[in-house]
């Protein structure tokens, strides 16, 4: 049995303040980017990092609903890849809605993080689109 090296007080902090810090950075690189007037103005996304079992690590101060459906976009992305397993430089943009996703408009892009080649946790977001080029009724 691997036994689990104890963290002091003042180091965990120092790790939760790094975490907490990648997942602001996210969100605001979102933030940044965007052309969206929605994700851009109103900060309709979420953004962080999670485990390989899907549980939250970190998450962005946007919209809680958004990182709260991130898991269930993990789940839906795992049951339909093609051999069950993620690769280095996978890159997964989803929003299917049998597989996890809130509503057409929400797409997810999720990273696969890998440590010494094993899979160790992902890097996700999600977030409203105004437009993503459905068909227009007249």
């Amino acid at each position: 049995m691997t036994k689990t090296p104890k963290i002091d007080p003042i180091t965990l902090q120092v790790i939760r303040g790094a975490i907490e810090t990648i997942a602001e950075e996210m969100a605001h690189v979102l933030f940044r980017m965007s052309f969206s007037s929605i994700i851009r103005e109103s900060e309709d996304l979420g953004a962080g990092l999670f485990d390989k079992d899907f549980n939250t690590l970190c998450e962005s101060e946007s919209t809680p609903m958004h990182i709260g459906s991130i898991p269930g976009y993990l789940n839906g992305i795992k049951q339909s890849l093609d051999d069950g397993e993620w690769y280095e430089g996978d890159v997964v943009v989803h929003n299917h809605p049998y597989y996890g996703a809130s509503h057409s408009p929400d797409l997810a892009i999720v990273i696969p993080i890998f440590y010494q080649g094993a899979l160790v946790g992902y890097s996700a977001n999600t977030a409203h689109h105004i437009d993503i080029g459905a068909q227009r009724r007249a």
